[in-house]
């Protein structure tokens, strides 16, 4: 794996400026207010720099994912883990399609390398690398905020 340059040099900071931008969902993913609210979040976890079209299309069907997770969640607090059909208990089903959900998230974060093991980093210093460029595109598109204003 080729040594990525350190965030603190002129042509990584050169870099992380020239990719800033706000990362919209694809035009095909239409997200309900929920959906776009998670995949705001989840686009947050890096700079733009590090996201290719394919992860931001895997980002929509995360945000997708948690947002059924919620709702599967809510519903099964409401009703309880153990069901009741003809006098018979049982597991409630949902807790299944939660369970289900739950891996699917963790597969898809995986996927997205959101956590540090998948970059072959430490988590500090992945940690910090992702702060200081999120801090550089901040400053660059508040930039152009005030610009346009």
């Amino acid at each position: 794996m080729a040594r990525r340059q350190r965030i603190d040099s002129t042509a990584a900071r050169a870099a992380v400026a020239a990719a800033a931008r706000r990362i919209e969902p694809p035009r095909a993913a239409s997200l309900s207010a929920d959906e776009r609210r998670l995949f705001d979040a989840i686009i947050a976890e890096a700079p733009a720099l590090e996201w290719t079209e394919h992860q931001v299309d895997t980002a929509c069907v995360l945000a997708r994912t948690l947002a059924l997770l919620e709702a599967e969640q809510r519903l099964l607090a409401a009703e309880g883990t153990v069901a009741e059909t003809d006098g018979r208990r049982a597991a409630n089903p949902r807790a299944a399609a939660v369970a289900t959900l739950t891996a699917s998230v963790v597969r898809l974060r995986q996927s997205l390398g959101l956590h540090a093991r998948a970059k072959a980093r430490e988590p500090a210093e992945l940690a910090e690398r992702r702060r200081q460029a999120r801090e550089i595109e901040r400053q660059i598109l508040a930039a152009d905020d005030d610009l346009l204003n």
